[in-house]
Order: C-alpha cells, then sequence, then structure tokens
C-alpha cells in the first residue's frame, strides 16, 4: 500500500482544541457544581424547612435540569472533539435550550444568558472554520 492509498487522519487546529477542552473543563465544573448544589440545596431543606423559597432553583426539577444538560453538553463536545456533525449541532440545541429555560426561571437573567450564548457560538463557529489545511467545518461528518 502506497503511502498516497492511506487516507489522511482527520486533524483539528490548536485554537479548536483549546476551546473544546475548555468548553469541556467548563461542562465538567457545572456538572460537578449542579450536583453537589442539588445535594446541599435537598440537605439544607430537610433542616431549615423556611428556606425553601430561596433554594427554588436548585431543588427538584431545576437540579435535575442543570445535571442533564451538563451531560448532554459533555456527550456533545466529545462528539465534537471527534468531529462530528452532531455534536455541533447537539451543543448547539442545549446552548438554546438553556437560554429558553432561563426565561422560566424565577431568578433568571435572560439578556445575560442570550449575550452568553451568543458569545460561546460565534467564538465555536470561528473555531470551527480556522485553519485552512485542517479546517473543522470542513471536516464534520
Amino acid at each position: 500500500m502506497h503511502k498516497k492509498d492511506i487516507p489522511d487522519p482527520k486533524r483539528k487546529n490548536g485554537c479548536l482544541l483549546a476551546w473544546l477542552a475548555l468548553l469541556f473543563v467548563g461542562s465538567s465544573f457545572m456538572l460537578v457544581c449542579a450536583l453537589f448544589a442539588t445535594v446541599v440545596a435537598e440537605i439544607l431543606v430537610k433542616m431549615f424547612p423556611g428556606i425553601v423559597e430561596h433554594m427554588g432553583c436548585l431543588q427538584g426539577a431545576w437540579g435535575a435540569y442543570y445535571v442533564t444538560t451538563s451531560l448532554l453538553k459533555l456527550f456533545f463536545i466529545i462528539g465534537l472533539f471527534n468531529l462530528k456533525k452532531w455534536g455541533f449541532y447537539g451543543y448547539c440545541a442545549v446552548l438554546l435550550c438553556d437560554v429558553a429555560m432561563n426565561f422560566a426561571m424565577p431568578n433568571g437573567s435572560p439578556i445575560l444568558e442570550i449575550v452568553c450564548v451568543v458569545l460561546l457560538f460565534a467564538i465555536l463557529c470561528g473555531v470551527m472554520r480556522m485553519g485552512l489545511p485542517y479546517n473543522g467545518w470542513d471536516q464534520l461528518d
């Protein structure tokens, strides 16, 4: 077999790798925080029943939502590491769900969330397009 017959392996540019690593670390941190906050919220509510109105966004369904979206983000970031289209579109869908749910949160700040999501999306699209020989966007399958 000649060198010409071996397909060129997918390669990612350094900026894409750094951004995906940062997203992975951030999502992992958010997962740990969501798990910790949910458990602590449940303990505090049992110890101090009057604190329920202050812990509403970390209890029950909200806590489960934070944990679920953090897990989904990690799953889709792993897909992006492998240059899969479903990883990109899934990550974007979870970001949009975050924005939608922030409107429903009792103490949410939807404007700040929208700005952050737009920045995350713009940076992700930018680093996917960087690096002509190893453009991440063109290698998605």
